[in-house]
C-alpha cells in the first residue's frame, strides 16, 4: 500500500517537473512542520495551492479553478502535487492518502504528475491508479523523504 521510489507510472518526469516536485516537496514539508497540510502543487516554480484542513481533492479543485495562463492543461501538462506526511503526526495511524480521485482531480486540473514520499504515503487501489494515470497522461512518481529537507 505505501508508496515505493521512483517512477511508478506514467511518462516520466522532465527536468522542469523535478524541480516542481523539489519545491513542492519542500513546502509541505514546511507547511506539515506547522501541523497545516500534507500536500502542495506548484507550476513553473510557482506555488499555486498548499492544503488545509479541506484536504487534497479540494485543494485540487482550487487549482483547476486558476486561470490557465499559470497552470497546466490537457495537451500542454505542467505543475506537480507533491503529498508527504506531517513531520508531527502519527505515522503508525495516520498517513497521507493518495487514490483513484488524486489522479482524476490532478489531470482535470492540468497537472503533469503526482509525487508521492515513497514510504511516507498509502496509494489506495494502486493498480486502477497506474492504470487511470497512464490513460490521462500523467506521472506519479515516489520521491524519497530527504526531498526538500534540509
Amino acid at each position: 500500500l505505501l508508496a515505493p521510489a521512483g517512477l511508478i507510472a506514467g511518462p516520466p518526469p522532465s527536468e522542469a517537473m523535478m524541480q516542481d516536485m523539489r519545491v513542492a516537496a519542500r513546502v509541505a514539508a514546511a507547511t506539515g512542520t506547522l501541523d497545516i497540510g500534507q500536500g502542495c502543487v506548484v507550476c513553473d516554480g510557482l506555488v499555486l495551492a498548499v492544503e488545509a484542513q479541506e484536504g487534497t481533492d479540494e485543494m485540487l479543485r482550487r487549482c483547476a479553478a486558476l486561470p490557465a495562463a499559470i497552470r497546466g492543461a490537457e495537451g500542454a501538462r505542467r505543475g506537480v502535487l507533491a503529498k508527504r506526511p506531517k513531520p508531527v503526526q502519527e505515522r503508525r495511524i495516520d498517513l497521507p492518502t493518495t487514490g483513484v480521485s488524486t489522479v482524476e482531480l490532478a489531470a482535470a486540473a492540468g497537472l503533469a504528475g503526482i509525487a508521492i514520499e515513497a514510504g511516507g504515503a498509502l496509494m489506495l487501489n494502486r493498480p486502477r491508479m497506474e492504470q487511470r494515470a497512464a490513460e490521462l497522461g500523467i506521472f506519479i512518481y515516489g520521491f524519497s523523504a530527504e526531498m526538500g529537507v534540509s
